[in-house]
């Protein structure tokens, strides 16, 4: 049960930051001074507002480059304090 719980709280933050990534992408083609640039996929815990969740344990973004105009699939690792760490991943698209 801890792991399924584990497993439901990193593929709802990736989930997030597929969400928060979209929103950027299309904020920033639209006007350059919105949104910020995305060329790796650790930008995924700067477009979450506020940031990566800070509670129940770590959750790290795989550092992965991301092109101007491609979209990569990223990683996102949880690890839960005191239990195993589980990963998910988002949609990472690149923007200048």
């Amino acid at each position: 049960m801890k792991q399924d719980a584990a497993q439901a709280a990193v593929n709802g933050v990736a989930g997030s930051i597929s969400s928060a990534m979209a929103v950027n992408f299309g904020a920033r083609t639209a006007n350059v001074v919105r949104g910020v640039a995305v060329a790796n996929c650790t930008a995924g815990a700067t477009v979450l507002q506020p940031d990566l969740p800070a509670t129940g344990g770590v959750y790290v973004i795989t550092a992965a480059a991301v092109a101007p105009g491609a979209i990569v699939t990223c990683t996102l690792t949880f690890t839960p304090t005191g239990g195993a760490a589980v990963t998910s991943t988002f949609t990472g698209p690149g923007i200048a």
